[in-house]
């Protein structure tokens, strides 16, 4: 079976995990490889989950942020939940970017009406929907802009398991979140939702050149979601970059705010098949080398912040694609490979050069 290696030998041993939790802190804060946490909005355990984050020298923790579980009735705002994962992020010090989406079922266009469990991924209804979007945004920024700084806005919006409203739908979203949010603090940064490749370069395109919500002045980063074979991640990044320079966008930051790599053997083989386990042991080892294949070659071709899945979720293949286990407790033997890579991959530690990739 082939493998790739590093010519570059970075962490090339792959120790048992032997050692309790124990939170990096601020001294983490900033550097290149964040948190894909997967803290949603009314879940428990979210003080885990960030001390998870931090343990694992992450630069920043993404979180969600669901409208339609915030608002529970037109007008009406309960943020209990999301204070809690903001205080579960600060307790840590770690920044934070949060994730919105979710329309709540009494502002969705669902043409088969809101109880038909697909209300939350379709626009809001115009002009009393948009009216709610741009309050909520409003009232979020207000509350949180001295903590969070980073929003990114409805992800994957190029599938239809994420989004069913289209590019025209999306451009509209994202364009009235993009200047209200920055209207009510300059200092914000507004991320368009990060896409896979598929239906690519269509569906970016047309949200940038909507005729009549245009969005090329709306992009301060590149983003993107990415999982695949090392080279497949390789043409979605060199992809990427070129998607948006045709469109005039060149030299943004590039975040990839979704990306991850699972330790089972039976999902490995979805993702790459050059690193495929037998059994718990070796699925653990294989998700640490495709890490450490992967990851510098991200970080030193134009990537400035990977954001590593933390935990296991459900479904398959995510049931394994985390670091630590689903309560954030039990780390896997890619969780040191990502605190050293972390380490690694700090500020003023950039390497000029990739790592050479070969097969053997």
């Amino acid at each position: 079976m082939k493998r790739y290696i590093l010519m570059i030998l970075l962490f090339f041993v792959f120790p048992a995990w032997a050692g309790s939790l124990t939170a990096c802190g601020a001294a983490c804060a900033g550097r290149m490889i964040g948190s894909h946490a997967i803290m949603y909005t009314g879940m428990a355990g979210k003080s885990q989950i960030a001390l998870a984050a931090s343990a694992s020298h992450a630069g920043m923790i993404r979180i969600d942020f669901s409208w339609n579980g915030i608002e529970t009735s037109p007008g009406t705002y309960d943020w209990t939940q999301e204070d809690g994962s903001v205080a579960a992020a600060q307790q840590y010090g770690l920044p934070i970017l949060a994730v919105i989406y979710g329309t709540p079922s009494f502002y969705s266009s669902d043409p088969s009406g809101p109880s038909d469990g697909k209300a939350t991924i379709y626009q809001p209804t115009s002009p009393t929907g948009y009216d709610a979007w741009v309050a909520f945004l409003q009232a979020a920024v207000a509350r949180y802009s001295s903590v969070i700084q980073y929003w990114e806005i409805y992800p994957e919006p190029e599938t239809t398991q994420q989004w069913l409203s289209g590019p025209s739908a999306y451009a509209h979203l994202f364009s009235v979140a993009y200047t209200t949010v920055k209207a009510a603090n300059s200092a914000m940064q507004v991320l368009i939702g990060g896409e896979t490749q598929n239906n690519q370069p269509g569906f970016f395109n047309a949200v940038i050149n909507d005729s009549s919500y245009p969005n090329a002045n709306h992009i301060d980063y590149v983003v993107a979601h990415a999982r695949g074979t090392v080279s497949q991640i390789q043409a979605y990044v060199n992809g990427w970059i070129a998607i948006y320079a045709a469109q005039g966008i060149i030299g943004k930051p590039f975040w990839i705010t979704e990306f991850g790599f699972p330790s089972s053997p039976s999902d490995q083989v979805i993702y790459d098949p050059n690193f495929e386990g037998t059994d718990v042991t070796s699925g653990q080892q294989d998700q640490a080398a495709y890490y450490n294949v992967v990851v510098p070659w991200m970080l030193t071709n134009g990537v400035t912040r990977l954001f590593v899945t933390l935990r296991d979720v459900q479904p398959p293949p995510f049931s394994s694609e985390g670091i630590i286990d689903t309560t954030a407790s039990v780390p896997k033997l890619a969780f040191q490979t990502i605190q050293q890579l972390s380490d690694h991959f700090s500020a003023g530690r950039v390497p000029s050069a990739p790592p050479t990739l070969a097969v053997r």
